[in-house]
C-alpha cells in the first residue's frame, strides 16, 4: 500500500540517521581524545625538557584554533542531526470500524439496470444501460467530460430531478450515499461531534469522540468548531467517519481524490479497502484506480451502449 511504503521510508530515514549520530558521536570522542593526548605528550616533553624547539605564540594559537574548530564543526553536525528526526512525521493511519446495522446484507444483487437511460432532458444523455452489482463488488464509471458519468452516479441515488427508463433495482435511498470531491452534503452548521450524534442519535458524546478519534479527530476542537470552517482534508476523513459509522449498501464515489493530498488518498483507500458495501467510483486517477482494483469497469458512452466488462 502506498502508505506503507511511505512509512518504511521514513523508517530508512530514521535507521540512517541513527548511524549518523552515531559516527558524529565517535567522531567527536576520538577528536577529544587526540587534543586530550596531544596536551599530555606536550606536558610530559615541558617536564622532560625534551622540546627540540620553541613554538612561537602564533603557531600555538593557530593549533588551538583549528583543534577548536574541528570540535565545533562536530557539533554542528550533530545539531543537525539531531533536528532532522523532528523533521521526519510518520503519517497517521485510520484504521476504520465500520457499524453494520443487523440485517445488513453479505450476498446478492444490490443494482441491476437493464435496458437503461438516464439524463435532464431528452434525449437522455447516457443510453443501454447494463449494469449488475453484487454485494463487494467495485464498478469504475469512466468517460470524457459531459458524457453522463456524474448523471449516471445521481441516478443511482435516486435523485427525482433524473429522468430513468428502462428497468433499475436500487437499493432503498436511505441505503444509498453519494459523496462528492466537495462533500457539500455534510451539514456545515454542525459541529463534527453533533454531525456524528445526527448519524447515530443512539450513541453518547463520548462514543461519537471515540469514533471520529479513530479518524484523526482527537481533542477539542470536534465539538468546538463548525464543518463549515473545517479544511477540505478534515472534511474528507470526517465524510469517511460518518459513511462508517451509518455503512451504506451502496457507496457512491464522484472524483473523491480531486482535492486530497497524498497522506489523504492514502487514507481515503484505507476506509474504501475495509469498506464491506458496494462501490460505484468515478475516477480519473490511475493510481487511485489501480489500488482500489475495481471488479468491473463502466465506459461512458461506447458505440454499443453503455455495458458493463
Amino acid at each position: 500500500m502506498e502508505l506503507q511504503r511511505r512509512r518504511d521510508a521514513l523508517d530508512r530515514t530514521a535507521r540512517d540517521l541513527d548511524r549518523a549520530q552515531s559516527q558524529a558521536h565517535d567522531a567527536l570522542m576520538r577528536e577529544q581524545e587526540r587534543a586530550a593526548s596531544s596536551r599530555k605528550r606536550g606536558a610530559v616533553k615541558v617536564e622532560q625538557r625534551k622540546w627540540g624547539t620553541v613554538r612561537s605564540a602564533t603557531k600555538l594559537e593557530r593549533g588551538n584554533t583549528t583543534a577548536g574548530q574541528k570540535r565545533q564543526q562536530i557539533r554542528e553536525v550533530q545539531e543537525d542531526i539531531a533536528e532532522r528526526p523532528r523533521q521526519l512525521q510518520r503519517d497517521e493511519v485510520i484504521e476504520p470500524r465500520f457499524q453494520l446495522p443487523a440485517g445488513w446484507r453479505r450476498e446478492g444483487v444490490v443494482v441491476q439496470v437493464t435496458d437503461g437511460a438516464c439524463g435532464y432532458d431528452a434525449p437522455l444523455i447516457v443510453q443501454q444501460l447494463q449494469v449488475r452489482l453484487e454485494v463487494g463488488e467495485c464498478l469504475l464509471v469512466s468517460g470524457d467530460n459531459g458524457s453522463g458519468k456524474s448523471t449516471f452516479a445521481r441516478a443511482l441515488q435516486g435523485a427525482t430531478d433524473v429522468q430513468r427508463e428502462g428497468d433499475w433495482l436500487l437499493p432503498a435511498a436511505e441505503q444509498v450515499a453519494l459523496i462528492d470531491q466537495h462533500y457539500d452534503a455534510l451539514p456545515g452548521a454542525l459541529t463534527p461531534v453533533q454531525a456524528m450524534a445526527a448519524c447515530q442519535p443512539q450513541w453518547t458524546p463520548s462514543e461519537c469522540r471515540l469514533h471520529l478519534a479513530d479518524f484523526l479527530f482527537r481533542g477539542e476542537a470536534p465539538a468546538q468548531t463548525t464543518i463549515g470552517q473545517l479544511s477540505g482534508g478534515e472534511r474528507a476523513r470526517l465524510a469517511m467517519a460518518l459513511m462508517a459509522a451509518h455503512p451504506p449498501t451502496l457507496l457512491i464515489l464522484d472524483e473523491p481524490t480531486n482535492n486530497l493530498d497524498m497522506t489523504l488518498r492514502a487514507h481515503l483507500l484505507q476506509v474504501l479497502h475495509a469498506y464491506p458495501g458496494t462501490l460505484v467510483v468515478i475516477s480519473h486517477d490511475e493510481g487511485f484506480i489501480q489500488s482500489l482494483q475495481p471488479t468491473q469497469r463502466l465506459n461512458l458512452p461506447t458505440s454499443e451502449g453503455a455495458v458493463v466488462r
